[in-house]
């Protein structure tokens, strides 16, 4: 049950931010650098996809995870990776194997969670428009 809160937030966070790679007073940032495949690749229905995204961090404090967070319009989760980080900067890349549902969008978040909170204000994402099954 506390994952489900954790998702629908990040959903809400994204929404609300109209810029990539975020940063908060929190101490930190996250940024999406390469994503594959591209958001504007066409997506069907029924398509397995291997979500795989590098992202670009900084952390100036405690110790944090980046994760990847796949979810389908409803909020509900297609799939998940996280990393831990240490305080510095860096790159990693995160993966996610899917099967695209009955859905119109899909978004891929990458949010930052540092050490000792449940919520986080360091978020990017990227959103595919799915298409019907041919």
């Amino acid at each position: 049950m506390k994952n489900y809160r954790n998702i629908g937030f990040v959903a809400a966070m994204a929404m609300v931010m109209s810029f990539a790679g975020c940063t908060a007073k929190s101490g930190g940032t996250v940024k999406i650098v390469s994503i594959s495949p591209e958001p504007y690749t066409t997506i069907r229905v029924g398509d397995k996809v291997d979500l795989k995204v590098e992202v670009e961090y900084t952390l100036e404090k405690q110790d944090a995870v980046v994760a990847l967070t796949v979810q389908k319009e409803d909020s509900s989760s297609l799939g998940t990776a996280e990393e831990k980080i240490k305080k510095g900067s860096g790159r990693i890349t995160l993966r996610s194997t899917f099967t695209v549902p009955e859905t119109r969008i899909v978004t891929a978040f990458v949010p930052m969670r540092l050490q000792g909170y449940n919520k986080t204000q360091i978020v990017d994402s990227r959103t595919y428009n799915i298409a019907p099954k041919k």
